[in-house]
């Protein structure tokens, strides 16, 4: 299953505090709470940018977790 790519705009949204998703792999979950955090507190671009790409890359090292591919699917649904 792929992950999608950083340049998908939900990446930006999550961590922005956009759209929310209950979140089943526990990495993601703490990484995100620091991360929306992060944004809430330097809103710029590239804070932005960088949070959006930590968040894709955790997924993009543990594809294969089965609570990973529950998450992708939950996020992006038919999208990927």
């Amino acid at each position: 299953m792929d992950v999608p790519p950083i340049s998908n705009p939900v990446w930006h949204n999550i961590v922005a505090g956009k759209v929310k998703y209950q979140l089943d792999f526990l990495a993601a979950k703490i990484l995100l709470g620091r991360l929306l955090l992060r944004v809430r507190s330097d809103p710029s671009p590239g804070m932005l940018e960088k949070c959006a790409h930590d968040l894709q890359n955790l997924f993009a090292q543990n594809p294969d977790l089965p609570c990973v591919q529950r998450d992708l699917e939950r996020i992006f649904g038919g999208e990927r």
